[in-house]
């Protein structure tokens, strides 16, 4: 028994150290694999280290030469002329552009600091103080963006120029439409010319206010907001009215000109299929003039003297009253269809066609057709039927 419990103590005493011996390796591995990981994770955050620093230092350096250029427009009091709203929503439009070109620079620098929050070091500390100053001055050139476009919108809305612009631009917009309706395009009895002149006239106009309607439209767009009160609405939808009314007489200029351009080219067109028609009056006035001549020479009669008369008082009369008789004479003799022609003249042969064939239906096809063959002899052996009713007669 002794030796028993000498051979169970033994065996847990071995259990014993090969369980310490499984924990120490196991403690081994776990702190292997840790540093492995660091090791791999190093270059990572290393890379990640320098952009940090790099885009940090962009934006600071970016900020630090546009909050000076902020104060200095916060101190400057805005212009009153729209030539100079101009100028400086052009620049306000600018700045806010460049502001949105670095908010994803600002919003990837922050999330890449929280991977750099934790640590004692003195590149750590720097660069926390470095990321926290970017953020303040960064929302100080937000801050002072705003104020500079609100201060914007109180100057137009305060600005006299721009009100007495809408409302004359209201006004001559009333009349420029009812100058367009003075002038009928569709009177034929107006010159094309004066119609012509008249609407290009008013398309110059147009086209010269053209360029102030795009200005105020887009100084409407950039400062004109709708939650800053009611007259900034009113004054917004004057602008909406005038650009559309603007584009809309345009359009229809240009459809009256498209319209007169038509006409003009119809006009030419019946033009000249006049000249031509003159033209070959005059060359037939002039060979009707020899005709006569030749025959009062070489016929005589009833008919040549009905005619003589009628080519003298051609000859004395004038060249466009003779260019006049003859085309009245054209149009009231006017010459008959071809078709109509070709039937006339071959109606007798028609006729006579016709005729052959009937003749022809007429006549028997052979000799057969003259024999009494064919004929009806019901009326002769009608009575001997009647008599003989049991059969034919014996013969």
């Amino acid at each position: 028994m002794s030796e028993c419990a000498g051979s169970i103590d033994s065996i847990k005493r071995v259990k014993l150290i090969l369980s310490e011996e499984e924990q120490l390796d196991d403690q081994g591995l776990t702190r292997w694999e840790l540093l492995q990981v660091q090791s791999c994770s190093m270059p990572q955050d290393l890379q990640q280290w320098h952009k940090l620093n790099s885009d940090l230092s962009d934006v600071m350096a970016w900020l630090n030469a546009v909050m000076p250029e902020l104060e200095k427009l916060q101190t400057l009091q805005p212009k009153i002329t729209i030539r100079d709203m101009e100028s400086n929503i052009h620049k306000l439009k600018d700045m806010q552009r460049t502001f949105n070109g670095y908010k994803s620079v600002m919003i990837g620098v922050n999330l890449s600091g929280r991977g750099f929050q934790h640590g004692d070091s003195t590149e750590l500390r720097e660069l926390r103080e470095n990321l926290q100053s970017a953020n303040q001055k960064w929302a100080q050139a937000r801050v002072a963006l705003d104020s500079w476009e609100h201060r914007l919108h109180q100057a137009l809305m305060e600005c006299q120029e721009f009100h007495e612009t809408l409302h004359s631009l209201l006004l001559w917009l009333a009349k420029a439409e009812s100058q367009r309706y003075m002038v009928n395009i569709h009177d034929q009895n107006t010159d094309l010319n004066i119609l012509q002149e008249h609407q290009d006239t008013l398309k110059q106009d147009l086209q010269s206010r053209e360029r102030e309607v795009f200005c105020l439209q887009e100084i409407s767009s950039q400062i004109l907001l709708q939650d800053h009160g009611e007259d900034t609405l009113e004054a917004k939808e004057k602008v909406h009215v005038i650009s559309n009314k603007l584009r809309l007489l345009i359009r229809q200029i240009a459809h009256d000109l498209h319209t007169l351009q038509s006409r003009l080219v119809s006009f030419i067109q019946s033009h000249t299929h006049t000249s031509t028609l003159q033209a070959r009056l005059v060359s037939l006035s002039h060979t009707d003039v020899l005709i006569p001549s030749v025959l009062s020479q070489d016929s005589s009669g009833q008919d040549v003297g009905r005619t003589a008369p009628t080519q003298h008082q051609c000859k004395t009369s004038t060249l466009p009253n003779c260019l006049f008789c003859r085309a009245d004479m054209s149009n009231s003799s006017p010459a008959r269809p071809f078709l109509y022609r070709v039937l006339r003249a071959a109606f007798p042969l028609h006729i006579l066609f016709l005729l052959l064939l009937v003749v022809a239906c007429l006549v028997p096809l052979s000799e057969d057709d003259y024999s009494c063959t064919l004929s009806n002899n019901f009326a002769r052996s009608f009575y001997p039927m009647l008599l003989y009713t049991n059969g034919p007669p014996p013969t």
